[in-house]
């Protein structure tokens, strides 16, 4: 992983032979050899693809809370596990993204008019990364809980301050060494958003009532390459 060389690496293991590869399927997430997670992220678009054309062919034949159903159980399906991991690949892979989700909201709405964040606001849809970026802030408020496993919990420090500022419970940021990759990490990440949370989203009793507020509340302010470029 993160060689420039394209060098067959390989080596004997008991025995076994293993020769290096540019990708890795683990638990159902293709792993790259530079972590940006475009291939992963351009399979599980090709497979959503797949289904919002389904969706289109019966598009006559089913009303539009039945298409609403279908919307939610195939295609955003297809972008709801491990998004935490993926969730910041490449501007031409969330472009890819978008590209699906707007194509299967025009099919719910029959719509073939509207821009993309028209469809957005017509039946009250969330962009996928602003969904993605909401399961980022639950599981940091589960690390900060201590309701994640111990290895979980540690990547989030709060940070002291003696000064009385207008928002409490921040996070100390990482040092980012590379623009390229430190910026895209988890804690990083994370770490932003939650910081610029109200306090009465981080006061929240338990992750149920942190969820609620969230969605309630939807304007996050995400300063991530995706929303910035």
């Amino acid at each position: 992983m993160g060689t420039k060389r394209k060098t067959k690496l390989c080596l004997n293991v008991n025995g076994k032979r293993c020769v290096s590869t540019t990708s890795v399927k683990l638990l159902g997430i293709e792993i790259d050899w530079k972590l940006t997670f475009n291939k992963h992220v351009d399979i599980i678009a090709k497979n959503a693809n797949n289904k919002a054309a389904a969706l289109s062919r019966l598009r006559y034949k089913l009303d539009v809370s039945q298409k609403l159903s279908l919307y939610h159980s195939y295609v955003l399906s297809c972008f709801g596990y491990c998004p935490i991991i993926w969730m910041f690949s490449g501007k031409s892979s969330n472009d890819e993204i978008n590209r699906v989700q707007k194509k299967a909201l025009r099919v719910v709405h029959n719509d073939y008019a509207s821009t993309f964040e028209e469809l957005l606001k017509k039946g009250n849809h969330l962009q996928i990364h602003h969904i993605n970026n909401m399961k980022l802030l639950v599981e940091v408020f589960k690390c900060l809980s201590g309701n994640n496993p111990p290895f979980l919990n540690n990547l989030f420090r709060p940070k002291y301050t003696r000064f009385n500022l207008r928002t409490s419970n921040l996070l100390m940021l990482p040092h980012s060494k590379t623009l390229t990759y430190g910026l895209k990490s988890i804690t990083y990440r994370g770490g932003t958003i939650w910081n610029s949370l109200p306090d009465m989203f981080k006061h929240s009793k338990d992750v149920n009532d942190f969820k609620m507020k969230l969605k309630k509340n939807v304007n996050l302010k995400c300063t991530c390459h995706l929303c910035t470029s």
